[in-house]
């Protein structure tokens, strides 16, 4: 029997998300097509978007900017009014990690190197699976403190958030898969690994600067890379070629003055690798969310309507030409071709019954046949720790507009779960924060 082992990102994921800062993206880098003053920057508080199986944060919008700035798409959700950007006094921003530090799952130790030479760090693994996240330049935390006032607004805009992604922006997003960012770690450089081995025998990773003798030039850019044995997947970056379009103008006049918007650098590099992203959470009734589906489907019929009589107008146009030929040119053998290089009326006839044909089963609001299925996306969202917690919470309280939870709910919970091995006593430790958040959170949901 073939071994196949998980996908190296939910592996990732499935640790990292024990160590209780929120969510671990596998590509913590942004996104390439972005405005280089976006991308400069990377995640930042007031981002709303969805966590992608592949594990990276997609953006849509963010709340605090208003419409018409450049990071904002030119299309924003009905009604859109942007949040009063956060004070100096909600804002708390820390080093979170310092240069060196690491984070592993249980599965992995850190060793000593004796070799004098050597300047990374080594671990050794017997287990068949486990994750590794390491910070070589320290990591900056940066949290919006004030979580009622960004949860009041998220309530009062969620459906037409929805709405948005599912209808203008076209995304297969399912209820619950909006994020609203509240948080992050964000750093210069990382390393990041993955082990799923076949067998729990001893295994090493070892990580480190890969240009040790150009670390003393001005410019230089510091670079890391992975040995192992056994089967595992890292990563380390960001790469150069990343590293040199950021750079490409002064990273200081770039994007607004709110502390939040800041491009912050380390070393002279740009702090803009997201390693863990806080977020807002928010799932609404499952009756606003059926309408909501209603809504965007009978667009897409509207529109595949119009295509298909578009399609139809254009088929007859083509034949209309073939009427005014003289009879010597339509009189030609089957298949012949006129001397205007058009083909004859009854050949093209039956291609357009053809196209007709087609056009009348096509209904791009409608999934497609299983032998025809269109693979998932890697933009498609990935399970996130809070689905579970809000879906329950939801079937709790049916009648409540939404549930809307942070991500140190869940790492709450996961942190006193954990140490339960009975599971009747995990659930009874589950149930009892559900209570404490209804008891808490009743004006945010009601």
């Amino acid at each position: 029997m073939l071994y196949a082992p998980e996908p190296s990102n939910k592996i990732y994921a499935k640790y990292l998300e024990l160590k209780q800062r929120g969510t671990p993206l596998w590509i913590p880098g942004s996104n390439r097509v972005r405005p280089l003053p976006h991308r400069r920057k990377g995640v930042c508080i007031g981002d709303v978007g969805v966590i992608t199986r592949a594990g990276a944060f997609s953006f849509m919008f963010n709340i605090f900017l208003p419409a018409g700035h450049p990071i904002n798409p030119s299309e924003l959700p009905d009604g859109f009014e942007p949040l009063e950007p956060p004070s100096i006094s909600e804002i708390d921003q820390y080093t979170s990690f310092l240069p060196g530090n690491h984070l592993a799952s249980s599965t992995i130790t850190r060793v000593l190197n004796t070799d004098p030479s050597f300047r990374g760090m080594s671990f050794k693994t017997m287990s068949t699976e486990g994750a590794i996240l390491i910070f070589p330049d320290g990591a900056i935390g940066t949290d919006f403190t004030n979580i009622n006032r960004m949860s009041v607004y998220a309530k009062a805009h969620l459906a037409s958030w929805y709405r948005y992604a599912k209808g203008v922006r076209g995304r297969d997003v399912k209820n619950g898969e909006l994020h609203l960012v509240t948080g992050c770690d964000k750093a210069t450089s990382w390393g990041m690994a993955a082990v799923a081995n076949v067998e729990a025998n001893r295994h090493t990773l070892e990580y480190y600067p890969s240009n040790v003798h150009d670390s003393d030039a001005h410019d230089a850019i510091p670079m890391y890379q992975w040995e192992y044995s056994g089967l595992a997947e890292t990563r380390a970056g960001p790469d150069s070629e990343e590293i040199g379009a950021l750079r490409q103008t002064d990273p200081e006049s770039v994007f607004d003055e709110a502390l939040i918007f800041s491009v912050i650098t380390v070393g002279g590099n740009l702090c803009n690798q997201c390693l863990f992203v806080r977020t807002i959470n928010q799932i609404v009734n499952k009756d606003v969310f059926e309408t909501i589906e209603r809504e965007i489907e009978a667009e897409m019929e509207t529109q595949v309507l119009q295509l298909r009589a578009e399609a139809k107008s254009r088929a007859m146009r083509s034949q209309a030409p073939l009427s005014g030929l003289s009879t010597s040119m339509q009189k030609g053998s089957a298949g012949q071709q006129s001397s205007s290089g058009m083909a004859p009326a009854d050949t093209l006839a039956p291609n357009v019954e053809s196209l007709s044909s087609e056009l009348e089963h096509l209904d791009l609001g409608r999934p497609a046949p299983e032998d025809h299925a269109i693979p998932k996306s890697e933009t498609a969202s990935r399970s996130h720790p809070s689905d579970h917690l809000n879906k329950h919470l939801l079937e709790l309280y049916p009648h409540c507009d939404a549930v809307i939870t942070h991500d140190m709910d869940w790492c709450v919970v996961i942190n006193e779960m954990k140490s339960c091995r009975d599971p009747k006593k995990s659930q009874s430790v589950f149930l009892r924060y559900m209570m404490s958040w209804k008891k808490t959170a009743s004006s945010i949901w009601s």
